[in-house]
């Protein structure tokens, strides 16, 4: 049975919001590790896409608490 139903989308916007500010803050790391600007593009892609879903609650993600009978 369900117990508990919890949406985390706008926290888990916040949290691909600090994935990006990381990613960024690291770029010299991988560009050294041979990755290139397509690459880079892509990953900035990603996280500000999903941001802006979670934040404009296109999509959402939930944590769920289940309970035997």
């Amino acid at each position: 049975m369900l117990r508990n139903l919890h949406d985390i989308g706008i926290d888990y916007a916040l949290t691909l919001q600090h994935w990006r500010d990381r990613f960024e803050q690291q770029l010299p790391k991988v560009r050294d590790l041979g990755y290139d600007e397509r690459f880079i593009r892509m990953w900035r892609y990603y996280f500000c896409y999903c941001e802006g879903g979670f934040l404009a609650r296109s999509i959402s993600t939930v944590h769920m608490t289940f309970e035997r009978d």
